[in-house]
Formats: structure tokens, C-alpha cells, sequence
């Protein structure tokens, strides 16, 4: 059963959201692959292989690979921003932007995540 949810409203207002507060083409990309590639293949590989070490967040199931995988390629999403932008983040504020998403991507239900993580990425680059 598919569960209600407003993300594809969400993530159509971050797209417009994180235009208006930067310009800079690598990090409007890092901010929303996030949710293109870190959350789609979170979901993907949870779905798949995240039977048996399911929890659940305000009576959403999520699984622990799938939290792990959407950790892992926001870190690998964030360090391809950091080698192609021209004043790159430190090691320190790549791992915390990644737990942040990843936490948010989380608590967010109802598709808030769709909103709230690639804004959360676009805020931390563009003030880094």
C-alpha cells in the first residue's frame, strides 16, 4: 500500500527555493542529488536487502541499510562537490551536512525530507 505523502509538492518547492538562494550551479546539484540519488537508492537498497533490521520513526518503517546507504552517498555526493568547488569544505562539515541529512531524511515523514534535506545541504554550503 503506497502511504500518503506530499514529497513530490516538496521537493518541486526546494528546486525553487534553493534557485533563489544561490546561483552556483555545484551547490544547487549537491544540494538536490541528495534526494534524487541519496534517498532513491536509500529507498532502493532498504526495500531490497533491509528486512531484517527494520525500525520504525513516528510509524514510519525505515531500515538500517537503507539509512546507512543514504549516509554513504550523501558523504560521496558532498566530497564530488568538494573537488569541484573552488573553496571546499572541510572533512568535519562534510560528516556533520551528511548525519544532519541523514537525521532529517529520518524524522522528516510525509515527504517533508523531500524539502527539508536538500535546503538543509544548499544552507550549509552556501554559509561554509
Amino acid at each position: 500500500m503506497q502511504r500518503p505523502t506530499w514529497g513530490e509538492l516538496y521537493f518541486a518547492l526546494a528546486v525553487g527555493v534553493i534557485a533563489v538562494i544561490t546561483h552556483d550551479k555545484w551547490i544547487y546539484m549537491a544540494a538536490l542529488l541528495q534526494m534524487s540519488l541519496a534517498d532513491g537508492l536509500a529507498a532502493v537498497v532498504g526495500s531490497r536487502w533491509g528486512g531484517k533490521h527494520k525500525y520504525s520513526v513516528l510509524n514510519h518503517p525505515k531500515s538500517l541499510i537503507g539509512t546507512l546507504t543514504f549516509f554513504i552517498i550523501s558523504i560521496g555526493l558532498l566530497l564530488i562537490f568538494n573537488s569541484l568547488f573552488p573553496s571546499p569544505l572541510g572533512i568535519g562539515w562534510l560528516i556533520f551536512a551528511s548525519l544532519l541529512a541523514t537525521l532529517i531524511e529520518n524524522f522528516g515523514v510525509g515527504g517533508l525530507d523531500n524539502l527539508l534535506v536538500p535546503l538543509l545541504v544548499a544552507v550549509v554550503l552556501v554559509n561554509h
